[in-house]
């Protein structure tokens, strides 16, 4: 049995613990394909594919209560892969499956780790946009990253039309903020001092919304002109180690010269 398919499936149940509706996608049980004898994880049918397409599909329907109970319940699973001391380290909204309900969960813990353990540098893979800074310059995935990510998908699911509320943009400039510490949602609950609270956030907008204490522009039948996929962009998860690296190397190469540029300029 391949090891990264053991490595999804621990992950998968490490990340479960705590309870049986926790924003994760269900996994059934697992099979073998009959000619090529590899294992396969049967999971539940999701009838609206990931969140990018389910967006485009319905970029012109869904109200603003709607997109934040998406998000909301996007924040529930992620609140379980951290409560467990775990980091997904590739939320992007490929990995967000949307249900025949519009429900959303979070897929694919292959690449998941526990947080005491250390993350391999060599070894960086993801969707660009939504890997955090601190990753791309060369640091190790944390939960603060994966609360960057989730800003990310924030903003994917608001984009094509403004929110007339601070909060929702407040928040999702703190899941972008510099410094990864300042990414933190933590809530002290009984015995446990650091959860991500994500969830509880949402839930209280929403509760505002819904008491028309908070008002948002309602975009049922905005023409919102569906995301152009572009043929040459990459919209799934790849290795980024050798980009990082070269990245780096040009950044370094720039710095030295300008360092030299700066002592001709003394010298002269």
């Amino acid at each position: 049995m391949d090891s990264d398919f053991l490595t999804e499936l621990k992950n998968f149940v490490n990340c479960k613990k705590t309870s049986s509706y926790d924003g994760l996608q269900q996994y059934h049980g697992i099979t073998q394909h009959p000619e090529t004898k590899n294992y396969i994880m049967v999971i539940e049918f999701a009838q609206n594919r990931d969140l990018h397409y389910f967006l485009n599909k319905t970029a012109n329907t869904l109200s603003w209560i709607e997109k934040l109970s998406l998000l909301q319940e996007i924040s529930r699973g992620l609140n379980s892969i951290h409560k467990n001391k775990f980091i997904h380290r590739d939320l992007h909204s490929r990995n967000v499956l949307i249900e025949y309900d519009g429900g959303a969960t979070i897929a694919d813990l292959g690449i998941s780790k526990p947080v005491n353990e250390l993350s391999d540098n060599s070894s960086i893979y993801g969707v660009i946009p939504n890997v955090a800074p601190e990753v791309l310059n060369g640091g190790t995935f944390t939960q603060a990253s994966d609360i960057y990510s989730f800003g990310m998908i924030v903003w994917e699911v608001i984009s094509g039309c403004r929110p007339f509320y601070d909060q929702l943009v407040e928040l999702m400039e703190r899941c972008w903020h510099q410094d990864p510490e300042k990414r933190n949602f933590s809530r002290s609950y009984k015995s446990e001092k650091r959860i991500n609270y994500l969830y509880g956030e949402l839930d209280t907008l929403i509760n505002k919304a819904e008491k028309g204490k908070i008002k948002f522009t309602d975009n049922k039948g905005t023409k919102i002109s569906p995301t152009e996929i572009n043929d040459q962009a990459f919209y799934s998860s790849r290795p980024l180690t050798p980009l990082i690296s070269k990245a780096l190397t040009l950044q370094s190469m720039r710095l030295n010269s300008n360092v030299i540029t700066d002592i001709q300029m003394v010298i002269m």
